[in-house]
């Protein structure tokens, strides 16, 4: 594990395993617990963990297989996204199991906290066979863990070492990380993804004989890793630097669910707390928006917003139009939907206004803008698409409109 800043592993017998950081986690760091749980029960094992800093250990995946020896074999993983500081042991139970099983368990401590699980995959097979994994990843520099396991049956199998063992895909290449290992055994594997894409994994065994399983997980740094705890320059404050009536952010800021509890009385205020934090300020301040998108005619469509105050593209989702009606004729020729300025008329009124305003819209699921009205003339109702709309949008950032 070449990016944990500490880890601890031990093999149980029984039904609960604890493993001791041997020395105080970073309050704010992240957490990684991967357990292997090889029973001799048909029934399917349920694993709960805990540790003694009182930690809210959240999901990453897990796998689970009836091996060809017909008992039920487990692997499963979860995150700590931002744990307290101090001395800390983690403790894994089987909770549905009475007879003894056998455990393996790795705690892992890493200098930053995790912001969000981005993706997971897990396999398994019944007779060990390879197994192959996929992670779509958002971006670069997410933690990329890998782990895999292997029952034993015989008890004398190992990895061969011109069959790599386990192998992580980095740039398009495998890269083999493990030498062999004895059976029953856990591996566990981490990389920095290279980039937004397929990150692939897959395990390989000679001769295996036993049930495997394997899970992946990328999970996104909430600061870069490596420096939880360190002296860290904090974002400029909100840029108060009125040009043009706007206010200008250096960057898109985002939003972070902080819960209270991090911020109670005798809590740590961490550099990653207050990272949050500015970022939050910084959203509230830009998350609701009036933008102006300029002059439209039927059949032009609106584009998505794109904030003047921190260059944010808006979705479609995130929101809805309004408009003034500018005018019932048609533009004149040289006009550009979207521009910024008052357009020019044409003179396409062929009669009397009859039914105007008809039916005028900007679709909010699409953007596009229908003008339908009509005129009177010798007797007859026209039907016609004149008009000039003057268009809005009202965004909200992290939202969902009702036509989407």
């Amino acid at each position: 594990m070449p990016l944990a800043s500490q880890k601890g592993s031990g093999t149980f017998t029984g039904t609960e395993g604890t493993v001791t950081y041997t020395q105080p986690n970073v309050a704010g760091d992240g957490l990684l617990a991967v357990a292997y749980c090889e029973t001799t029960s048909s029934t399917a094992p349920v694993l709960s963990i805990s540790d003694s800093a009182g930690n809210t250990y959240l999901p990453l995946t897990s796998a689970s297989v009836l091996s060809s020896s017909g008992a039920h074999d487990l692997l499963e993983g979860w995150y700590v996204a931002s744990c307290l500081g101090g001395t800390n042991a983690v403790t894994v139970q089987v909770t549905n199991i009475s007879s003894p099983v056998l455990f393996i368990l790795a705690a892992l401590e890493y200098a930053a906290a995790f912001a969000k699980l981005d993706a997971s995959a897990e396999g398994a097979s019944a007779n060990g066979s390879n197994i192959k994994l996929s992670l779509q990843v958002s971006a670069a520099n997410e933690l990329v863990l890998i782990a895999g396991s292997l029952e034993s049956i015989n008890g004398s199998l190992s990895v061969d070492s011109s069959t790599p063992g386990f192998m992580i895909e980095a740039g398009g290449e495998f890269i083999s990380g493990y030498p062999p290992v004895t059976v029953p055994a856990m591996v566990v594997d981490d990389r920095l993804s290279s980039g937004a894409g397929t990150q692939a994994a897959q395990m390989d065994f000679q001769n295996p004989d036993g049930g495997s399983c394997m899970i992946a997980a990328a999970l996104a740094f909430a600061t870069p890793l490596g420096t939880q705890g360190q002296p860290q320059p904090l974002p400029p404050p909100l840029s108060i630097a009125w040009q043009k009536g706007r206010l200008n952010l250096a960057g898109i800021p985002g939003f972070f669910d902080v819960t209270d509890g991090c911020m109670q009385g005798g809590q740590p205020c961490a550099d990653d707390l207050l990272l949050k934090l500015s970022h939050n300020a910084k959203f509230a301040a830009v998350r609701s928006k009036l933008i102006y998108m300029g002059f439209y005619a039927d059949g032009n469509t609106v584009p998505t917003p794109v904030d003047p105050d921190d260059g944010y593209t808006y979705s479609r989702e995130e929101c809805q139009f309004v408009y003034n009606l500018f005018s019932n004729r048609s533009p004149a020729p040289g006009f550009v939907p979207g521009q910024a300025g008052p357009p020019a008329q044409s003179n396409s009124q062929p009669g009397t206004l009859y039914n105007w305003p008809g039916a005028f819209d900007v679709n909010d699921a699409t953007g596009l803008v229908s003008c339908r009205g009509s005129y009177w003339q010798n007797g007859q109702e026209i039907p016609s698409n004149d008009g000039i709309l003057k268009v809005y949008a009202v965004c909200t950032r992290l939202s969902l409109n009702s036509s989407n």
